[in-house]
């Protein structure tokens, strides 16, 4: 495995896994947190779109590089949208 995927994974891979957690429980999250993830996808998110045209240089496995931005920036943007219409559950005490 090339020395930058190793990096990539080590250092971006946490910050994604956490992000996806966060959204799974968006609709309990307040409004504050929740404005907080999204801005941590949108930061995501331009990082991927900035790899993503970077992608284009000429080189080896650069379809490999393209394909994993593009569905992680993707990704970003369903995220994003997904918390700016999740609604928070209503308490039902019996």
């Amino acid at each position: 495995m090339p020395t930058a995927l190793l990096v990539a994974f080590i250092v971006i891979l946490p910050c994604i896994l956490a992000s996806m957690i966060g959204l799974l429980v968006a609709p309990r999250l307040p409004l504050v947190l929740r404005v907080l993830a999204a801005i941590q996808f949108v930061l995501i998110g331009l990082f991927c779109g900035f790899g993503f045209l970077a992608s284009f240089e000429p080189g080896p496995g650069q379809l490999a590089w393209r394909t994993i931005y593009g569905v992680l920036g993707a990704g970003c943007v369903l995220a994003v949208v997904w918390l700016g219409v999740a609604k928070p559950r209503k308490n039902v005490d019996s």
